[in-house]
């Protein structure tokens, strides 16, 4: 799971077992920001960068295979 906020990457405060826990419903908050966040939501931001990142790697290896292709070529 991600340990920073996904909106300015401050750190996340767990508010488990917190009064800001029961008035709110946010499991975590913002130190940065103060953006509240559910778990859900950064579980399911952590799997859609999962895939955003192996496209930019997939992206990064082709132009390098590229660019070697035109260096020795």
């Amino acid at each position: 799971m991600k340990n920073n906020c996904p909106l300015c990457l401050g750190e996340l405060e767990s508010l488990y077992n917190t009064e800001d826990h029961e008035e709110s419903g946010f499991h975590y908050r913002c130190t940065k920001c103060n953006h509240g966040w559910y778990i859900a939501d950064l579980m399911g931001m952590c799997f859609k960068d999962k895939d955003k990142v192996k496209e930019i790697i997939k992206i990064q290896d082709k132009e390098k295979e590229d660019a070697g292709k035109s260096n020795n070529g």
